[in-house]
């Protein structure tokens, strides 16, 4: 961000001001005196803002406005006494401040704006830069590899965390049937919701990675706030299907983290069914202690 200060010789004092303020923000401004017009527009060229603290004659005015029109760059006006010399035909080309406060709060959030915008297009180049085309179905199939730089840059360059693919499932579920784990703090760090839906199943994240059995990536999804009884198309929770696979350690860690083990599925049949069925009596011991918690 660089911010044109214009005013006369009798404003120098405030445009020093304005000038020391957005230096300790981190935003480089220069200051000028009002002389030719052709100069003045040489000198504007390189500038993403323009401040105007001094009252104008009218063909500075027409000059600033049909500057706008073209370049669309922000020009901002402080003082009741300079706002007074802006017609009304020509106020849209310019953003009026009444108080140093007002300026001073537009530019600081400016710069942080532009800051960000920097960031995305610094990380869009560097994906181009890797042959890499910035979409979201690339950056699908770069969570599908494992691409954990790649994913990073996406998401700094302003990609969304939530994206699905073509077939409606999430980046973190994508993450969790591949196995996935560094790219999927990834995500998770950068806010992914982690209990999106995948259309094709119907499953979050913690279910899928219940099918796969993983275990630690389970416990990464259970402490970001994974719901562990949501139901899957076939009305399967992660317990069910833990179950299902006879995997003890597993079925102890959804528990303690609320799972319920009388939640029907698509057949009619609960996790603590199944292990009935399947005759374990650890687990169906470890139902029952949780309801004994739950009821005390």
């Amino acid at each position: 961000m660089k911010v044109f200060i214009i005013c006369l010789e009798e404003e120098k004092e405030k445009a020093l001001h304005l000038g020391s303020f957005l230096e300790k923000t981190g935003v480089s401004s220069e200051t000028l005196l009002l002389k030719t017009k052709d100069e003045e527009r040489k000198a504007i060229e390189n500038f993403t803002h323009i401040v105007i603290l001094s009252a104008l004659g009218s063909g500075w005015i027409d000059f600033f406005a049909g500057f706008f029109c073209g370049s669309h760059l922000p020009i901002l006006v402080f003082g009741d006494k300079v706002i007074e010399h802006i017609p009304d035909v020509f106020a849209f080309c310019f953003k009026f401040f009444d108080t140093e406060g007002k300026l001073y709060g537009y530019l600081a959030w400016e710069c942080e704006t532009f800051k960000k915008n920097e960031t995305k297009n610094h990380a869009k180049k560097a994906l181009l830069d890797r042959g890499v085309s910035a979409t979201n179905d690339t950056l699908a199939m770069c969570v599908a590899e494992n691409k954990e730089e790649e994913v990073s840059l996406f998401l700094a360059a302003g990609f969304s965390p939530d994206t699905k693919d073509k077939k409606g499932i999430p980046l973190l579920c994508i993450s969790a049937r591949n196995g996935h784990i560094n790219t999927l703090k990834v995500l998770l760090k950068s806010g992914a919701h982690v209990n999106l839906i995948a259309e094709d199943r119907g499953s979050t994240a913690l279910l899928d990675s219940a099918i796969e059995r993983n275990k630690d990536m389970v416990k990464i999804l259970i402490e970001a706030g994974a719901d562990v009884n949501i139901q899957s198309k076939d009305g399967q929770t992660a317990l069910v299907v833990v179950v299902g696979a006879g995997d003890e350690e597993l079925a102890e860690m959804l528990v303690k983290a609320g799972a319920d083990p009388d939640i029907k599925d698509a057949l009619g049949v609960s996790a603590r069914k199944y292990a009935t069925i399947f005759g374990n009596s650890k687990m169906l011991a470890m139902f029952d202690v949780d309801a004994s918690k739950k009821s005390t």
